[in-house]
């Protein structure tokens, strides 16, 4: 994998701190090894990705997730990837709404930019 080679030499997916990046990739990881995704089709990561193997994106993970603040972050999606969307979920009720949802789309549609982007300058080894 590009993350376990690239965290093989660097603590952070920046170097040696902790930037946005870190906060941007880690949820995508650590759903992935523990969990993974279930297609509609029955198709499951578990059932062909094997999460163990990667060492090094296992230990940055495990490093993160220490951090009372990320603890504190992962608490607001726990149960449910996007809690905004359920409509059982009261906590997020005032963000309800067409405006607020284009924005919430618009943020999503940024990280995945901004993911993409990490991945790629970490591909070239610019980041």
């Amino acid at each position: 994998s590009v993350l376990d080679q690239h965290l093989a030499n660097n603590k952070y997916m920046c170097g040696d701190q902790y930037t946005i990046a870190d906060m941007a990739c880690l949820p995508w990881f650590d759903l992935l090894r523990k969990q993974g995704y279930h297609h509609k089709d029955g198709v499951k990561t578990m059932d062909f990705l094997r999460m163990k193997q990667y060492k090094h994106a296992n230990r940055w993970a495990d490093m993160l997730c220490e951090r009372p603040e990320v603890q504190r972050g992962m608490l607001v999606t726990r149960g449910h990837p996007k809690p905004w969307l359920n409509p059982d979920d009261t906590r997020f009720s005032h963000l309800k709404g067409k405006k607020i949802k284009n924005v919430i789309i618009s943020g999503q549609e940024k990280m995945l930019s901004m993911v993409n982007l990490i991945f790629s300058r970490m591909a070239f080894n610019t980041c």
